[in-house]
């Protein structure tokens, strides 16, 4: 059977790894260095956390329609948030 998942990919801490998490799929997630090397072992990855919820009598997540995921820019104009944003960095 097939089954379809959104993928997210996001930079990791460092510049040279791609994370990929599954919001249909709590706590599978993977990493590769390049985009592809991550949509690789999402394959892997997934394949394996369905084969485990299949093995445990557990329901599997069905997706029909992929997410939109975007980036927007806020400002924020107080001093104070600009402090800790300059303190997480």
């Amino acid at each position: 059977m097939t089954y379809r998942f959104t993928v997210l990919l996001e930079r990791g801490e460092s510049e040279d790894v791609w994370v990929a998490t599954f919001p249909a799929l709590p706590g599978c997630m993977t990493q590769g260095a390049t985009v592809d090397e991550a949509l690789e072992r999402a394959q892997e990855a997934v394949t394996g956390h369905v084969e485990a919820l299949i093995a445990l009598g557990e329901q599997i997540p069905h997706e029909t329609v992929g997410a939109l995921v975007t980036t927007i820019d806020v400002v924020i104009e107080s001093a104070d948030a600009s402090a800790r944003a300059g303190a997480a960095n």
